[in-house]
């Protein structure tokens, strides 16, 4: 897979922003180690950086803040959402890698203040998103410990064969 993807990149004429784009595809969709997730990242960037104007750069720089999430490279995902919505603040995607850097801040870097401050901003820019339940119950259960968010169940161990 890396040697047909560097002689992609390699071959003369150039790429097209489609190829590119589809190889990015490929490469994520095959990644199963944090490396293959970061050289996915790596190539639907390069589809930003070579195509700025294309109608595929808003998703190629979304996808590959999704690689670099997927290969633990938490800030630099970060980074990339926040290009993704800066470039491209109208993308079908801009809410959602909002919610995502808030997400990645309170569930991954526990930085509650942050991600407190992404969740705001994201609900006021989008009140009516199908995320901002998502965000305001993320609001709410921040720093609750887990058994404070999910009700207990409570078992009948005498129906499970369990004799005290």
């Amino acid at each position: 897979m890396y040697f047909w993807i560097a002689s992609l990149t390699a071959c003369s004429p150039a790429p097209t922003d489609k190829m590119l784009f589809d190889a990015a595809t490929d490469s994520a969709n095959a990644a199963l180690t944090p490396a293959a997730h970061q050289q996915a990242a790596t190539l639907f960037y390069k589809v930003y950086e070579s195509y700025p104007a294309s109608s595929l750069a808003g998703d190629a720089v979304f996808q590959s803040a999704k690689a670099l999430t997927s290969a633990q490279q938490l800030q630099q995902a970060i980074e990339r959402f926040a290009v993704m919505r800066e470039k491209f603040p109208s993308h079908k995607d801009a809410p959602l890698a909002l919610f995502l850097t808030g997400f990645i801040y309170n569930n991954d870097l526990q930085d509650s203040v942050k991600a407190k401050e992404v969740y705001q901003t994201f609900l006021s820019q989008y009140p009516a998103h199908e995320l901002a339940m998502s965000a305001r119950f993320e609001l709410e259960t921040m720093g609750k410990p887990p058994e404070e968010v999910v009700p207990k169940v409570q078992l009948d161990t005498s129906a499970h064969g369990v004799h005290h």
